[in-house]
C-alpha cells in the first residue's frame, strides 16, 4: 500500500441542512467516527442518494433532536398559528439558531426561558 493513498470518510447519514450565503451544507454523521461535521453540497461525492432521501423526508431538525445543549436565547416570534417560537444558539453549533417551541422549552431548559424573560421583560413603575 503505498503513502500517497488517501484516507476518505464515509458518511452515515445526513442530519440536516443550512443555508450560508445561500449555498446547501449538510451536517454529516461519519462511519465509525463521533465527530459530525458541516459539508458543502459539492464536496459530498457519491451522496446524491442520501441527499435526495434526507429532502423528500421533509423532516426539520433542531438542536435538541441532536441531543445539543442550549445555550442562549436570542429572541422570540409567533408564527403563522399564533405558536410562540424562540430563537436558540446551542453549545455545539454556534453558527446555526434554531426555532424552538415554546413548550418544548418550558420542558428542556425552564431556567433559560426564566432567565431570558427576566433580561427582557420591561417593567413600569407607577
Amino acid at each position: 500500500m503505498s503513502n500517497s493513498m488517501s484516507y476518505e470518510k464515509e458518511v452515515e447519514k445526513i442530519l440536516d441542512k443550512r443555508l450560508i450565503n445561500g449555498n446547501e451544507e449538510f451536517l454529516i454523521k461519519w462511519k465509525n467516527s463521533e465527530n459530525n461535521s458541516w459539508k458543502k453540497i459539492n464536496e459530498l461525492k457519491d451522496c446524491q442518494k442520501m441527499i435526495d432521501e434526507f429532502k423528500g423526508s421533509n423532516q426539520l431538525f433542531n438542536g435538541f433532536d441532536r441531543g445539543f445543549r442550549p445555550f442562549k436565547i436570542l429572541g422570540a416570534k409567533l408564527d403563522h398559528k399564533n405558536q410562540l417560537l424562540f430563537l436558540v444558539m446551542f453549545k455545539e453549533d454556534l453558527t446555526t439558531a434554531h426555532l424552538i417551541p415554546n413548550h418544548v422549552l418550558r420542558q428542556k431548559c425552564p431556567q433559560l426561558l426564566i432567565k431570558f424573560y427576566e433580561k427582557n421583560t420591561l417593567w413600569i413603575r407607577k
